[in-house]
C-alpha cells in the first residue's frame, strides 16, 4: 500500500522540479486522495439514507478528482490541475449541502471546503488564495441567506435526528485530515531544509544552518499547542452535544406552549451571541454574578445550578431576568429550557475555541512559508493585547492546571506596526517557559503601557526563578535548563532575534526566587511601516 501511495504521489513530478515544487504537487495529490475518501463515505451514506440523486455529488467529486489526476499524469500541467482541484474542493461541498437541505440537514458539510482553503496555502499564490477566500465567504453567505429555502425545497425532516452527529463527525474528520496534511507539509519542509544544508554546507555559514534548525524545531513545538487545544475542545464538544440531546429528548416528551418555544428561540440567539465576543466583566464581577445566579437556581429548585450559572452569566442573564421568566413558565419546562440553552452556549464557546486554534495552525504554516523571504513578509498593524489574549487561549489547557493569569493592560497602548505572527511566537515561548517553571501552580502577571514612542510589555511569574549564574545565557542558541528531550534551547533565542533584529526592540530579564520578569520594549512605528498591510 505504501508503494502504491508513493507511486500515485509522484505522477505529476518531472526531473527538473525543485524540492519545493515536488512537495506542493504531492500535497495536492494527498489532499485529493483524502477528500475523495471522504466523498466515497458521504456518497455511500447519502445513498443508504435515501438521498439517491444527492449522492451523485460526492461520487462526482471522486470521479472528477480521478480524471484530474489522470490529466496530471499525462500532461504534467500543474497550474491547471491545482486550479481544478481547488475549485471542486471548494464548490462541491457547498452544492452538496444545499441539495441535502441546508446547514442542519447536512451537518454543515460545507466545512469540507475549509480543506481546500487550508491546502491552497501551500501551492497557490497569495493573490489567488485571497480570491478563493472571497469565493468561500460569498458561498458561506449564500448558504446562510438561503438556508431556509434549501430546507423547504428538500424537506429533509428525517435528517434532523442525526444532523448533530453528522456535524461532529465533519468537524472531527476535517480537523484530523487538516492536521495530517499540515504535518506532512512540515515534515516535507524539514527534509527540504536538510537537503539544502547538505548541498550548501561548504558555502553557507554555520549560523545559517542553525537558523534552519531553529525554524524546524520552533514550528514542530508551536503546532503541538493549537493541535492539542483543537483535540481537547472537540472531546468536550462531544460530551456537551450528548447532554444537549438528552435534554432535547426530555423536552420533546412534554407539551410545550408557544411561549416556551419563543423562550427557547430567544435563549438560543443569546447563546450564539456569546461566541461573537468576549464578556467585558472582570473575574470578580463574573464570579459574584455566577454566585447570585447559582443561589437563585438552588432556591427555586433547579438542579445543577453550579453547572448552569456560568453560561447563564456569559449570556448576560441575571437572577432578576430569571425571576421574570419563571413567572410565565412552568418550572419543569423552565428548567429544561435553561439546561438546553446553557449547553448550547458551551457548544458555541468550544466551536469558537476550535476556530481560534485551527486559525493559529494556519498562521504557523503561513509563517513557515514566508520564512524563505525573511524581512519581506508584510508588516501589519498589530494589536498587542489581542495577540497575547489569543496566545493564552491556545495555552488554556496548560493554564487550567492551577495557574492564574492577571492582565493589567494600559488603556493608552496603541496598535503598532510589526510582524504579528512572529510576536505571537514570542508570547508563546515566554508563557510556555513560565508555565513549565512553575510546575502547574502559580501566578502569571502581564502588564502593558505606553512609554514615549514605544510600548512596554512585562511577563512576570512567581516561580522558583532562574539561577543568577545562567541568567545572562538564556538567550543563547541551544542553551536550556530543561531535562534532555524536553527542550531545544531555541525558543528564547528565536524570541530575542524577533524582538531585537526584526523589530528594533529590546528584551531583558530579571530573576530571583519568587519573581521572574521578562521586559520587552517595541517601537510603535516599525522601520518598514511603509509596507504596512491592513
Amino acid at each position: 500500500m505504501k508503494k502504491i501511495v508513493e507511486s500515485i504521489s509522484s505522477i505529476g513530478v518531472i526531473p527538473s522540479d525543485k524540492e519545493d515544487i515536488i512537495l506542493q504537487k504531492r500535497f495536492l495529490i494527498y489532499q485529493a486522495l483524502l477528500m475523495s475518501a471522504g466523498g466515497m463515505i458521504w456518497g455511500v451514506s447519502a445513498f443508504l439514507l435515501n438521498r439517491g440523486w444527492q449522492s451523485s455529488i460526492p461520487f462526482g467529486y471522486v470521479i472528477i478528482s480521478a480524471l484530474n489526476l489522470l490529466f496530471f499524469h499525462l500532461t504534467k500541467n500543474f497550474p491547471v490541475v491545482k486550479t481544478v482541484q481547488t475549485a471542486i474542493s471548494l464548490l462541491l461541498p457547498f452544492i452538496f449541502q444545499w441539495v441535502l437541505g441546508g446547514f442542519v440537514a447536512s451537518g454543515a458539510v460545507m466545512l469540507w471546503a475549509l480543506l481546500s482553503l487550508g491546502s491552497s496555502l501551500t501551492y497557490q499564490s497569495q493573490r489567488t488564495i485571497i480570491l478563493w477566500l472571497i469565493l468561500y465567504l460569498l458561498l458561506t453567505a449564500v448558504s446562510g441567506i438561503f438556508d431556509k429555502q434549501f430546507f423547504e425545497w428538500i424537506k429533509p425532516y428525517d435528517a434532523l435526528e442525526y444532523s448533530v452527529m453528522a456535524m461532529v463527525l465533519n468537524i472531527v474528520a476535517i480537523s484530523t485530515i487538516l492536521l495530517w496534511l499540515l504535518n506532512f507539509m512540515v515534515q516535507g519542509k524539514n527534509e527540504a531544509f536538510k537537503k539544502l544544508a547538505l548541498t550548501q554546507s561548504q558555502l553557507a555559514q554555520s549560523e545559517k544552518m542553525a537558523t534552519l534548525g531553529t525554524l524546524a524545531a520552533g514550528v514542530a513545538h508551536e503546532l503541538n499547542n493549537p493541535a492539542a487545544a483543537t483535540r481537547r475542545a472537540s472531546h468536550q464538544l462531544r460530551d456537551v452535544l450528548t447532554g444537549m440531546e438528552q435534554v432535547r429528548e426530555k423536552l420533546l416528551s412534554l407539551k410545550l406552549k408557544d411561549a416556551d418555544q419563543d423562550l427557547m428561540i430567544t435563549l438560543a440567539k443569546q447563546a450564539a451571541e456569546v461566541a461573537l465576543g468576549n464578556n467585558n466583566a472582570n473575574s470578580l464581577q463574573r464570579s459574584d454574578a455566577e454566585s447570585e445566579v447559582e443561589e437563585w437556581l438552588d432556591e427555586n429548585g433547579i438542579d445543577n445550578g453550579w453547572e448552569l450559572a456560568p453560561p447563564l452569566v456569559a449570556m448576560r442573564i441575571d437572577k432578576n431576568q430569571l425571576s421574570e421568566i419563571l413567572m410565565v413558565h412552568d418550572k419543569e419546562h423552565f428548567g429544561l429550557i435553561i439546561a438546553l440553552a446553557t449547553r448550547l452556549c458551551t457548544a458555541y464557546s468550544l466551536l469558537r475555541e476550535i476556530n481560534e486554534a485551527s486559525g493559529r495552525i494556519s498562521e504557523i504554516v503561513v509563517a513557515l512559508k514566508n520564512y524563505s523571504y525573511l524581512g519581506k513578509a508584510p508588516v501589519q498593524e498589530v494589536n498587542i493585547h489581542e495577540g497575547i489574549d489569543n496566545t493564552l487561549v491556545i495555552l488554556r489547557s496548560k493554564l487550567k492546571t492551577g495557574i492564574d493569569v492577571y492582565r493589567h493592560y494600559g488603556d493608552d497602548v496603541p496598535c503598532i506596526h510589526a510582524y504579528g505572527s512572529e510576536l505571537n511566537q514570542v508570547w508563546t515561548n515566554i508563557l510556555d517557559n513560565a508555565i513549565d517553571a512553575m510546575k502547574e501552580k502559580g501566578e502569571i502577571t502581564i502588564r502593558t503601557k505606553k512609554e514615549n514612542s514605544c510600548i512596554a510589555i512585562e511577563f512576570e511569574d512567581n516561580g522558583p526563578g532562574i539561577p543568577s549564574d545562567i541568567v545572562s545565557r538564556i538567550f543563547d542558541p541551544f542553551f536550556t535548563t530543561k531535562e534532555p528531550g524536553k527542550g531545544t534551547g531555541l525558543g528564547l533565542s528565536t524570541s530575542f532575534g524577533i524582538i531585537t533584529e526584526k523589530h528594533n526592540g529590546k528584551i531583558s530579564v530579571e530573576s530571583k526566587p519568587g519573581c521572574t520578569r521578562f521586559m520587552i520594549k517595541l517601537p510603535v512605528n516599525h522601520p518598514d511601516q511603509n509596507q504596512v498591510s491592513k
